[in-house]
């Protein structure tokens, strides 16, 4: 054995053993000046990040300001020195460029910033070259200043310029690297991303990608929140896109919602009877169509063409007179429709706008159809024809509506062979994608009814239950669709001439209930189905 003095760990057991009570609470004490220490530490840790942040805010907020006053001076000097001459906007807009160059020779982040305005107002008077010949030119500067608001703010009106050019990949690659570059350098700064996300959207609007579109619609959304109240404009502008991404996605009720949602910030604003939002209740109008709200389509575009016509002091225009015609087709009122295409057409006497003249002349030749009457119809729609084929591909939606409506107006002539093999070959041609659904189960509904007239009900059967199926989905979130009620009413028909009289009677109760709640009381198809219900 081996003595030794006792160890430090052996004389603290020891002394643990004969003081617990008071090592407990020397302990708990420790603990708690500890965990004040640490809290004290993180919380001067943070308060240092916060002062940082604060001082890049704030010179951040001055380097704004600075642009800003270089271009309220550039332009108040501009005006002044041709204040007694008649200068025209674009003489006015060179002259800026001209002086931005000179006086912002080393200024590189101010000049860009001032390049950058003034791109904007070119391409406010429609001088997209101009556009992006100086929004190239402040992408450059602010480049080499190191100016990552500008970069991006650039970034994204060069891709806007590959938009108006059509360059659509072009622009989606330009319009990535800039988004990236918000990310990384600018996170605080979401405004900064939303342009460029809006303007991606409609790139992926005009290649058809739906689901990217829709996934940029609703990321510049959730990004609206952060912005500043006063940019109330953007937040506008974000709503809607969001509204119509989904609404080619086919989500047409929350599509409708969505627009809901703009009227109601509008109304807050004082903004809803204004000329300015015209084109968003006209886009709300026709989606109200296409999602079998036709009454309340028909409400929406009258109240669009109230607007402009007190807005402009005159007859609304053809667009409005166009849409509003073709919700009061739907909705039953056949005539009424007719009456406000003709107001279109005859505005549009003397026009060189053939395309859309051409879409006017197709959508009266479809209610000369239904109104039986043929030989107007075919003048119209080969007048039509003539001046839209060489703008549309095959497959077009437009192509497709001339070949329904030819089979219409040959329904109406009692040629039922051909309008059934004219609406076939429709559906051949045509698919599920945005702007050809309605068509579809419209299509499918007029070949149901041209089956009973060759006296082939099997065939009216199959496809009326494909007409009410398609719509039904599309009517999905919707306590009714005149859609839905019209092809219900042909369904009945069909199970009606297969013998089927109790689920032909269902069919029309159901459809009953759907054209009362969407449609005109005068409705032809409201008509027929009470007649067939017995007077109900």
């Amino acid at each position: 054995m081996i003595a030794r003095p006792d160890s430090w760990a052996y004389r603290s057991r020891k002394f643990v053993r004969r003081h617990r009570g008071g090592v407990a609470a020397g302990l708990i004490t420790l603990a708690a000046i500890g965990a004040g220490l640490v809290g004290t530490i993180t919380q001067a840790a943070r308060a240092q990040q916060q002062a940082q942040r604060a001082e890049r805010e704030k010179a951040r907020a001055l380097y704004d300001l600075s642009k800003a006053d270089a271009m309220g001076d550039l332009m108040a000097f501009v005006t002044a020195s041709v204040a007694d001459k008649p200068y025209s906007t674009a003489e006015l807009l060179r002259r800026g460029e001209d002086m931005a160059d000179r006086q912002f020779t080393d200024q590189l982040g101010t000049r860009a910033f001032v390049q950058l305005e003034l791109a904007e107002l070119w391409g406010q008077i429609g001088k997209w070259d101009r556009f992006e010949a100086l929004s190239r030119r402040a992408l450059d500067a602010a480049r080499s200043a190191g100016d990552d608001a500008q970069t991006i703010q650039a970034g994204c009106f060069v891709g806007g310029a590959h938009v108006v050019r059509g360059e659509f990949d072009r622009a989606r690659a330009l319009f990535d690297e800039t988004l990236a570059l918000a990310r990384q350098r600018r996170p605080d700064e979401p405004q900064l991303a939303i342009d460029c996300l809006v303007m991606r959207a409609r790139v992926h609007e005009e290649q058809g990608r739906t689901a990217a579109m829709l996934a940029d619609s609703t990321a510049a959304l959730d990004l609206i929140g952060q912005l500043r109240p006063s940019q109330v404009d953007k937040t506008l502008q974000v709503h809607e896109l969001k509204a119509e991404a989904l609404a080619a996605s086919g989500h047409m009720a929350d599509a409708v919602r969505a627009y809901d949602t703009t009227l109601e910030l509008l109304h807050r604003l004082g903004r809803d009877d204004h000329t300015a939002v015209t084109a968003a209740l006209t886009n709300f109008g026709s989606l109200l169509r296409d999602s079998g709200q036709a009454q309340r389509s028909v409400q929406m575009l009258e109240r669009v063409a109230s607007i402009k016509t007190r807005g402009g002091g005159g007859p609304s225009d053809v667009v409005t007179l166009n849409n509003l015609a073709r919700a009061l087709q739907t909705a039953g009122r056949a005539s009424d429709a007719q009456a406000a295409i003709q107001s279109a057409l005859a505005q549009l006497k003397g026009s060189a706008d053939a395309g859309i003249v051409g879409k006017v002349e197709m959508n009266a030749a479809d209610i000369a159809a239904e109104l039986g009457y043929v030989e107007n119809g075919r003048s119209l729609l080969a007048s039509a024809v003539d001046k839209l084929s060489a703008q549309l591909p095959v497959g077009h939606v437009l192509r497709l509506r001339h070949t329904v409506i030819g089979a219409r107006l040959d329904l109406a002539e009692g040629r039922v062979a051909d309008a059934r093999q004219g609406l076939q070959q429709a559906l051949a041609q045509g698919d599920l994608s945005h702007g050809q659904r309605t068509l579809r189960h419209a299509t499918l509904n007029l070949l149901a009814r041209a089956d009973l007239q060759a006296g082939d009900p099997a065939a009216a059967l199959a496809h009326a239950q494909q007409a009410v199926a398609l719509a039904r989905a599309a009517a999905q979130g919707f306590e009714a669709s005149a859609w839905v009620g019209q092809y219900l009413l042909t369904l009945g028909l069909a199970q009606q001439a297969q013998g089927q009289g109790e689920a032909a009677r269902t069919s029309w109760q159901q459809a009953q209930a759907q054209l009362n709640a969407t449609t005109a009381p005068e409705s032809p198809a409201l008509i027929e189905v009470r007649h067939l219900l017995g007077g109900q």
